[in-house]
């Protein structure tokens, strides 16, 4: 078997609608479903026939911040054609 697509990530954050307004206002991914309980919020991407290919999870203000020498994620990519929303090649984002 060999790989051929990533979907379904799944990103737990603090704030669900700072995250969201994020990804859905500068990035321009489309969301395609919220959940209640847990609080989520779905995005296609639209290049697959996958319900979603990427979520945000909300934690809450006082989730833990993971440590630096933790196992999980070292870095994440994005890769897309015109950015939206007024951003610029080279724009740093603030954590």
């Amino acid at each position: 078997m060999q790989v051929q697509a990533l979907g379904h990530v799944v990103l737990k954050v603090r704030n669900l609608q700072r995250s969201e307004d994020f990804y859905a206002g500068t990035l321009g991914m489309r969301v395609i479903s919220r959940l209640s309980d847990p609080r989520m919020t779905f995005f296609t991407l639209e290049t697959t026939e996958n319900h979603h290919d990427f979520a945000l999870m909300e934690l809450g203000p006082a989730a833990p911040a993971p440590a630096g020498d933790a196992t999980g994620p070292c870095s994440r990519g994005l890769q897309g054609g015109e950015l939206t929303g007024g951003v610029r090649p080279g724009t740093k984002f603030a954590r």
